[in-house]
């Protein structure tokens, strides 16, 4: 199931079409062996999103960037409506696979479709030194943004986003729940000390675009809404 996780590369050499291929190869032999529906579903899914990850295909939501002129510590971006499917949980882990059984069609209408990015999570601070996950969300692609396939699993909601201005804090490696606390301080501050307008309630979003096999030039943000 890891494979599901978004990854994105940009690898094009002999060496790694060759790596790719072969991957392919055992996933596609796996898939036959699979006894279950579900199994099946699974190890397909891995190989498209490997594939789309190598290509760059998955689908995200927009947004512009606006100029801050006054720090490189934090970006300003305006987003659109977006629709996301959520997941209520205090582990990401299992919280993860429910919105995977989700797109996977565990919803009333069966509809089975591709994986997003980013994958985002919430948090709330609840002292210095520790926070609390509780919840995590799958971006909808826009061919169901209109109606999307309500949920069937316990938890999980459809949660739609009015246009919003976010500000983001970008930073690499493979992020702890300490990491994301101590970025979120550092955004935090950075906007305190701008004088910038956000929502100061010790809650933030937490955005990964990377599976755990991509081991270079990881994508990982902290958000907090603006005013």
């Amino acid at each position: 199931y890891a494979l599901e996780i978004p990854f994105t590369t940009s690898s094009s050499s002999p060496v790694h079409v060759s790596a790719t291929m072969k991957i392919y190869c055992v996933l596609l032999g796996l898939s036959t062996l699979a006894a279950s529906s579900s199994a099946q579903f699974a190890i397909f899914s891995a190989i498209g999103s490997f594939f789309q990850s190598i290509l760059g295909l998955y689908e995200s939501p927009q947004y512009k960037a606006v100029s801050n002129a006054s720090s490189v510590d934090f970006e300003k971006r305006f987003y659109e409506k977006t629709v996301w499917t959520c997941a209520e949980g205090s582990e990401s882990s299992p919280t993860f696979m429910k919105l995977f059984q989700y797109i996977g069609g565990e919803n009333v209408n069966k509809t089975t479709f591709s994986m997003t990015v980013p994958v985002r999570m919430h948090y709330m601070e609840i002292s210095n030194s520790s926070i609390n996950f509780t919840e995590m969300c799958f971006f909808i692609p826009k061919d169901h943004q209109a109606n999307p396939p309500i949920p069937t699993g316990e938890g999980m909601r459809i949660r739609k986003d009015g246009e919003m201005n976010i500000y983001t804090r970008k930073f690499s490696g493979f992020a702890s729940n300490r990491d994301w606390h101590a970025e979120y301080k550092k955004l935090r501050q950075a906007l305190l000390d701008a004088g910038e307008p956000f929502k100061d309630d010790k809650s933030f979003f937490a955005a990964g675009y990377n599976s755990p096999m991509e081991l270079l030039n990881r994508r990982n943000e902290v958000w907090l809404l603006g005013k």
